[in-house]
């Protein structure tokens, strides 16, 4: 009985997944690709590609995790479902090359598996520290990015209004660019104050949340960077997600709204801007960049991470010293900063090395992420990384996402409490 109630299960899962994808090539049919040919997105449609999509469509399902009751199931379903599905759909409806596709289908694959099941046994002494150690840190370096914001650009460029931001970005960008604080800022905005924020709740301290919130709303004001609001909702989100019984089924209903609803209002009201905002943008956006840098760099020279980690010793090949401009410009957009995940900047560095590279050191990471959150609730240690991990799929390169975007920020953290202690007066599991 139970086995029945578990293969009925899994066929609704592919019914769902097989629906998501023909809204997104009925998105791609009737709206982006008459609207937006003029941005590369043509429809030239392949049979045989398009039957070839869905066989790998349904590999990739088959090797997914079929439940969400870990932080790298969850990470895993989303690289599958944001990055794996939109690319194979967009692959076969402009006819793109099967040679980078499947070489992409590849790198998913090594995720997928050495997340799931790990490439070496990986063993970590137990932490003699505790929560108030990750809490102190945190403390001291969201307290010095604010004082730091609060003297270099002041209260006078200080903007809440969402239709002004693009006014202040760039200025306050360029007063914050000293030194190791940019990184200490985007670390603070995105790892430390959603710690305490978490923190915070947890003990049921209401007017520390009320000023830890505070603080983000600030860091949102000086950067004039919309996702910094979005950050502390991304916990609020996950923490409400891993409630439900049924999370995945329950997720897959929500990419079908998510990409369902836009097409409706397109088709029914003549009005494309959701389909523009969410389905080009969030799903076909990455999918094209992806196969342009595959392209690029197949007749190019590689990267070989001379832009960041290996500059002292490699030379950078380019007179574009950002690679994003350098895309752009390929392009024939040079002030366009295509920015594009791992499946892209992978092929970028090493060519066909760094497409078994990559993946092996993400999916450790992957990996590492249960490793590291034994004491902690998956909520809890998801909501911290998975942000980073979702740059790291759609517009961030690995060294960027370390660094920049605090993945390595949240181990460390998460390091700190690999401890079964109390959080405050309150157990964290």
């Amino acid at each position: 009985m139970l086995k029945k109630k578990n293969n009925q299960k899994i066929w609704l899962m592919v019914a769902l997944i097989v629906i998501y994808r023909i809204i997104l090539d009925l998105s791609y049919y009737y709206v982006i690709a008459p609207n937006f040919y003029y941005d590369g997105f043509e429809f030239e449609f392949s049979f045989a590609k398009y039957l070839d999509s869905y066989v790998l469509l349904l590999l990739l399902f088959a090797i997914t995790p079929k439940e969400i009751n870990r932080t790298s199931d969850l990470i895993l379903v989303i690289l599958f479902t944001l990055i794996g599905v939109p690319m194979l759909a967009y692959y076969s409806l402009s006819d793109q090359s099967r040679l980078y596709a499947y070489l992409m289908f590849l790198e998913i694959v090594l995720v997928i598996y050495v997340g799931k099941m790990g490439l070496l046994k990986i063993k970590i002494t137990r932490s003699q520290s505790n929560v108030d150690n990750s809490y102190k840190v945190s403390i001291f370096f969201t307290l010095l990015s604010l004082i730091f914001l609060m003297g270099t650009i002041g209260f006078s460029r200080l903007n809440f209004d969402l239709l002004k931001i693009y006014e202040f970005r760039k200025e306050n960008s360029q007063e914050i660019a000293v030194g190791f604080m940019p990184y200490i800022i985007s670390w603070a905005t995105k790892v430390f104050n959603l710690f305490l924020i978490v923190y915070s709740v947890i003990n049921r301290k209401k007017v520390q949340t009320i000023i830890f919130i505070g603080v983000q709303l600030l860091f949102f004001g000086f950067l004039a960077h919309k996702t910094v609001l979005f950050y502390p909702l991304i916990i609020l989100f996950v923490y409400l997600f891993m409630k439900w019984k049924h999370r995945y089924i329950a997720y897959l209903l929500g990419l079908i709204l998510c990409s369902g609803i836009p097409l409706l209002v397109s088709l029914v009201a003549d009005d494309i801007i959701l389909v523009n905002i969410i389905t080009r943008r969030v799903f076909f956006v990455p999918a094209f960049l992806n196969f342009n840098y595959f392209e690029f760099f197949s007749n190019n020279e590689y990267i070989y991470l001379s832009n960041s980690l290996l500059s002292p010793i490699v030379d950078y090949p380019y007179e574009i010293t950002n690679t994003a401009h350098l895309i752009g410009n390929y392009l024939g957009r040079p002030d366009l900063g295509a920015n594009t995940g791992f499946l892209g900047t992978s092929f970028m560095h090493f060519g066909y090395l760094g497409v078994i590279i990559f993946p092996l050191v993400i999916g450790t990471l992957i990996r590492l992420a249960d490793t590291f959150s034994r004491f902690t609730p998956v909520w809890f240690t998801s909501g911290l990384i998975l942000l980073p991990f979702i740059n790291l799929f759609m517009s961030a390169d690995l060294p960027v996402t370390l660094l920049t975007h605090g993945l390595l920020i949240g181990f460390i953290l998460l390091k700190l409490i690999d401890n079964p202690v109390t959080f405050g007066s309150r157990r964290l599991n």
